[in-house]
């Protein structure tokens, strides 16, 4: 499985280093792993300022059932062609055989790259929110293709 993905995306880059494109690229897709903002194929709508980010991922066998659905909110501090910083606002809901569990997180995050991004947020999470409510700083991470 990692030798998949690491080929996926070395693919990716190569493909999208040899073409030129337009910087008004308002889609992406890719993967993303965060705490409070989701885990598994992820798209995004960023469009100007605003932008939107959903990842979900449905993992299910004879032994484990796991859901991993998120939705984050994202604001644009300052554009530049190869660096976006920017804000974000994370809900996370995962769901087990066992239990289910809702998180959100805050924070700052910045992508670097043009058309292959490679996304780094860090914030304050909220795990568990309706039952334990537990605080912890949250990292989440992810790559993703403009298009």
């Amino acid at each position: 499985m990692k030798v998949l993905i690491i080929t996926l995306l070395l693919s990716a880059i190569m493909f999208a280093s040899a073409q030129e494109f337009p910087e008004s690229k308002k889609h992406q897709v890719g993967i993303h792993a965060g705490f409070t903002s989701g885990i598994g194929i992820s798209y995004r709508y960023w469009p100007d300022k605003l932008g939107m980010q959903i990842t979900f991922i449905p993992i299910k066998s004879d032994e484990k059932t796991f859901v991993s659905l998120g939705v984050t909110g994202l604001l644009t501090l300052k554009e530049k062609k190869y660096f976006k910083p920017f804000l974000y606002l994370g809900n996370h809901y995962v769901y087990t055989r066992e239990d289910q569990e809702y998180n959100i997180g805050i924070g700052p995050g910045f992508s670097v790259g043009s058309i292959v991004r490679f996304n780094f947020m860090m914030g304050y999470g909220f795990y568990d929110v309706l039952e334990t409510f537990n605080t912890f700083p949250t990292m989440e991470i992810g790559v993703y293709y403009k298009f």
